[in-house]
């Protein structure tokens, strides 16, 4: 009798630990599943593996990205660590056809060459335009900006010499496509800029917005025969880039230079200009012009990030109220590192100043756009590293975006993988609230650009 008793306390302590080990077990096989909710789910995994698509490996994301899927698309590789450069310039537009155009730089013939790859298809990813440059030049080109008009005509300007024997002679170039891409007008010098006493011509950084009835217009800086410092360039064509007006500097300041200029125009018509400049300060400030002459007449410079701190790295946006959004990069205070600054126009005059993210690491090159419900969207990258501040030339980083919501901006979300991504770029407007487009690089010697959309869930 006794034997039976101990038997079945053998038993009962045996059932015991069995049940303790399934518990176990079972919470084990959860928290692996939560975990893949967070997974972020790389091309070979949505589409079949013959498709022009990235064959990078599968990354955890951290936490505080549910509810956001990035599902990436590698258009093209390059050796150029600037190749969409600088994220103030639009590199990427959609079409009507749903179709995304991608401006950037690549080695061609020894040359970097201007390129527009396009991405098609019912999902986006069949990829074109990346065999052959737009304009075969022969020598290294620079920074090219992107426009689409309505009747879905592709714009782009860049800067760049017309042969090898002048190297640094930079003059402002312009070609169209008028078959979603498929061909290319020769490139043509849209305004000669002479360079002063006698230098090397000198012009840089364009900037092409498409106005509201289809005019074109650009901005750029360059010095001429009666500036030695650069200055803010403007001209327009009202005939789809087939004439252009002779350029004019919009606002001169002597001694002063004027660097990386935005141009955009509200649907009031006023076109706004934005640039950096260090005028009767000693560091360079974000400047705000705007004209109600269709750029005749324009008016006075106002300093809008009014700081004691170098302000660089514009980016603005409008939306459908005619709001303009803009952000740029700053230092907070003194000793800590830039961080992406946000303020907005309205008819109220402009908002108050605000930290899009604060973060212990550097923030710079942001990029900006608003969707149908007027909602402003901002991407960046950061680094702990501070890159030669304030002329960053970033090795390294990671790329983050936010919205505003209820007049707060939301939590950071991580929208690249690995510590080597750089220069992303938003299209100027999107026409949905959950389907955001970005363009950005990754790698080191020879990088991807990848395309991304970002999902929004409600």
């Amino acid at each position: 009798m006794q034997k039976i008793t101990s038997s079945r306390k053998f038993n009962s302590i045996a059932l015991l630990i069995g049940l303790i080990c399934m518990v176990f077990f079972l919470a084990y096989l959860n928290n692996l599943r939560s975990r893949s909710l967070h997974m972020v789910r790389e091309p070979s995994e949505l589409i079949d593996g013959s498709s022009h698509m990235s064959n990078e490996s599968t990354e955890l994301l951290p936490e505080n990205n549910q509810g956001f899927s990035t599902e990436s698309i590698e258009v093209d590789k390059t050796q150029d660590s600037k190749a969409l450069g600088y994220s103030g310039q639009r590199k990427i537009v959609k079409d009507k056809s749903n179709n995304f155009h991608i401006a950037y730089r690549k080695k061609f013939n020894e040359a970097y060459e201007v390129f527009v790859a396009k991405l098609s298809g019912d999902d986006g990813r069949m990829v074109s335009g990346t065999e052959k440059p737009i304009a075969l030049m022969g020598v290294t080109q620079r920074v090219p900006s992107i426009a689409i008009d309505s009747q879905d005509h592709l714009h782009v300007v860049w800067y760049g010499p017309d042969s090898k024997k002048q190297k640094n002679n930079r003059q402002i170039k312009y070609s169209r496509s008028v078959d979603g891409g498929e061909s290319w007008s020769e490139q043509a010098n849209i305004s000669f800029v002479s360079g002063y006493d006698s230098q090397e011509y000198w012009q840089e950084h364009p900037f092409i917005f498409v106005g509201n009835d289809d005019e074109l217009y650009i901005v750029w800086e360059g010095k001429d025969i009666n500036n030695k410092h650069q200055q803010v360039k403007f001209i327009k064509s009202l005939d789809y880039g087939e004439t252009w007006s002779q350029w004019i500097n919009i606002y001169l300041t002597s001694g002063n230079t004027q660097s990386r200029p935005i141009v955009l125009q509200g649907n009031n018509g006023r076109l706004h200009v934005l640039m950096y400049s260090s005028i009767n300060q000693t560091v360079q400030q974000i400047r705000y012009v705007f004209s109600d002459d269709d750029g005749d007449s324009w008016s006075n410079l106002e300093n809008i990030s009014n700081s004691v701190f170098d302000a660089r790295h514009i980016s603005a946006a409008i939306d459908q109220t005619g709001k303009l959004h803009v952000a740029w990069r700053a230092p907070r205070e003194i000793s800590c590192p830039a961080q992406i600054h946000y303020c907005a126009l309205s008819d109220n005059g402009w908002s108050d100043h605000v930290i899009i993210s604060p973060s212990d690491n550097f923030q710079f090159f942001p990029s900006i756009t608003t969707d149908k419900n007027n909602i402003p969207y901002i991407v960046w990258m950061e680094s702990e590293k501070k890159y030669n501040f304030p002329k960053e030339r970033p090795e390294s980083g990671k790329i983050y975006f936010s919205y505003l919501m209820a007049n707060k901006f939301s939590e950071a979300k991580l929208v690249s993988l690995g510590d080597y991504n750089f220069y992303p770029n938003f299209p100027d407007h999107c026409e949905e609230s959950q389907n955001i487009a970005v363009v950005y690089l990754r790698g080191t010697q020879l990088l991807k650009i990848i395309f991304n959309q970002l999902l929004r869930y409600h």
